[in-house]
């Protein structure tokens, strides 16, 4: 089966087209699919042929109109992967069963935290890949005022840890009223990582495997990335990636991460690791849980405002765009931007914040209408000085820069 896949996928139309051009580089080559391609191919065609099973079982249930009879544990198996009923979940917006446990609000959350976090990076792409002679015209949205959320969107990774940490927090207090403090840590620990490391371990095996053969275009440059992920993929499986800077390339003179988005993946995964000690201490003994998740998150922007002032950062050096890279901004980025002790402060919002939700769940805060309107006021004037704060147009186009106070208090404490 395997072989008949290798002969079909090498003289297709597909590979024609798509895969023998994107190899420009090695025109007069034949194209050789390595053992890592074979194994990855292997892999697709078991979970199409699971596919193509537990779809056919689905079909023969419903023909027979007998969706609920009982089944043995080998169609239980294949039904994991039948289209009908992931199709079915994947569209489905029914609440769950126990409508007072979904917090509905978290989804309107992630929505615009997702677009905003797209078209940050897409600014980024287009910046990165920008001919010169566009350069004036980008440069006159960003004096946009209504353009500034978009430049300045790397707050906008925060919010996702600070959802994590609320769900984690929300979630684990639940259980742990329900249990009357008893958790099993070796599973709760194990289901995390295999929930997460799946489909993340799918895909670092297609980045190992098949993607070298995907790209074309003189800015292609995934075969560095490939040959980094063959070496360094076990940092990113055991989520320590964001600790080692990339493997240094001769001909690019510089250091390449594998799948250096992931830096997120890796962050999230190490919260979750101390998240739960800190909730149980929370449920345990409240007032000095307290405490130690406040100085933790005090702690977590102390960390960068001091590593700014050290290393004379900006307040977020470089990484708006504007500017080449330089060995001041790649500093920035290893040693601050993906580090989780430069990053847990909102995480520990978010824990905070999951405490203060399951607190008020069976007793509703009642809050006096003055200091509702404080508190609305104080949030926006927050968020619109970390949006608004870095005034990017006269910082960089202007010729005004922060000064080095400014730098470190918004280095440390805008997240």
């Amino acid at each position: 089966m395997n072989v008949f896949l290798l002969i079909l996928f090498k003289k297709t139309f597909f590979s024609k087209i798509v895969l023998i051009p994107a190899m420009s580089r090695w025109q007069d080559q034949e194209m050789v699919f390595s053992n890592q391609d074979q194994g990855f191919i292997a892999l697709c065609s078991i979970i199409l042929i699971c596919i193509l099973i537990g779809t056919s079982i689905e079909a023969w249930m419903i023909w027979k109109l007998e969706p609920n009879e009982e089944k043995s544990s080998y169609q239980k198996f294949f039904l994991n992967f039948g289209l009908h009923n992931n199709t079915k979940r994947l569209f489905d917006t029914t609440p769950p069963p126990n409508g007072n446990d979904h917090i509905s609000c978290l989804d309107g959350i992630r929505f615009i935290s997702m677009t905003w976090v797209v078209l940050g990076h897409v600014l980024m792409q287009v910046q990165s890949e920008l001919p010169t002679n566009s350069v004036p015209t980008l440069f006159k949205k960003f004096e946009s005022f209504w353009f500034q959320p978009i430049d300045n969107a790397l707050p906008s990774v925060d919010t996702f840890f600070l959802l994590s940490g609320l769900l984690v927090c929300y979630l684990m207090l639940k259980e742990l009223d329900k249990t009357k403090g008893w958790i099993n840590w070796p599973i709760m620990y194990l289901h995390r990582y295999l929930r997460l490391t799946g489909i993340y371990a799918f895909i670092l095996f297609f980045m190992v495997s098949l993607w070298e053969h995907l790209g074309i275009g003189p800015g292609h440059s995934n075969r560095l990335e490939v040959e980094n992920c063959r070496k360094v993929a076990w940092q990113n499986l055991l989520y320590i990636n964001n600790f080692f800077p990339g493997v240094y390339t001769e001909d690019k003179g510089d250091e390449y991460p594998c799948m250096g988005e992931t830096w997120y993946l890796a962050n999230d995964m190490q919260f979750f690791v101390v998240a739960p000690i800190i909730v149980y201490l929370i449920w345990k003994i409240k007032n000095i849980g307290l405490v130690v998740a406040g100085l933790l998150a005090l702690l977590s922007a102390l960390v960068p405002a001091g590593l700014t002032y050290k290393n004379g950062w900006g307040a977020q050096s470089g990484l708006e765009g504007v500017v080449p890279e330089s060995e001041i901004e790649k500093d920035y980025f290893n040693w601050n931007y993906i580090k989780p002790w430069c990053r847990f402060s909102p995480y520990i919002v978010g824990i905070l914040l999951g405490y203060l939700l399951h607190i008020t769940k069976k007793k509703p805060l009642k809050m006096h209408r003055v200091v509702a309107i404080w508190g609305w006021l104080i949030a926006f004037g927050t968020g619109f000085a970390v949006i608004y704060g870095l005034n990017i147009p006269k910082r960089y186009f202007e010729g005004e820069p922060l000064s080095e106070a400014a730098n470190i208090i918004y280095g440390g404490f805008h997240r």
